[in-house]
């Protein structure tokens, strides 16, 4: 039985893994016209934050600042939660804060899509790490893996379970 716990145990570290890499520098994005990624990070009081969108072809992008997390209202251009809107051939924001806080970006494909984009940032000089960022109510997020997870996990235990219980009634 140790055995099954611990290939459950290697089996959800394997399935978290992937959410604590998912750093915006660490490889090129694809997005589809309409769509928006989002990545959130922290900043210290009297902090600078640059960020740079670079992409490979002739999309047309929107780089938004938030000081809230993105919520299927806030991401459109009306939300009194966004501090900036770049749309320049090179996005780059640059932000000085006051107080300590999480911040949100969302980069958005406008037109022109699909397109291969990725980000670059720094806070005071040094290389600042962004973390992708999903929300159920916003295409992107894998909530069908979400799902089948779940069910597989509890279809695994209870299999488990179930053969626990004949070995012992023998």
């Amino acid at each position: 039985m140790k055995k099954y716990k611990y290939l459950l145990l290697v089996t959800i570290a394997f399935l978290l893994l992937p959410a604590t890499l998912a750093r915006a520098d660490a490889q090129p994005e694809n997005l589809y016209t309409g769509s928006s990624a989002f990545y959130v990070f922290s900043l210290e009081a009297n902090s600078t934050v640059q960020i740079s969108l670079n992409h490979s072809g002739n999309g047309d992008f929107k780089l938004y600042l938030l000081i809230a997390a993105p919520t299927s209202e806030q991401i459109n251009e009306n939300s009194s939660a966004i501090i900036g809107d770049y749309s320049f051939d090179r996005l780059q924001v640059v932000y000085t804060t006051n107080y300590t806080r999480m911040f949100f970006v969302q980069v958005k494909l406008v037109s022109n899509g699909p397109d291969v984009f990725w980000l670059t940032s720094t806070r005071d000089g040094d290389t600042l790490e962004l973390t992708r960022y999903y929300l159920p109510q916003i295409p992107g997020f894998p909530i069908e893996i979400l799902i089948l997870t779940s069910f597989g996990s509890i279809g695994v235990l209870y299999l488990l379970k179930k053969r626990k219980n004949n070995r012992n009634k023998v």
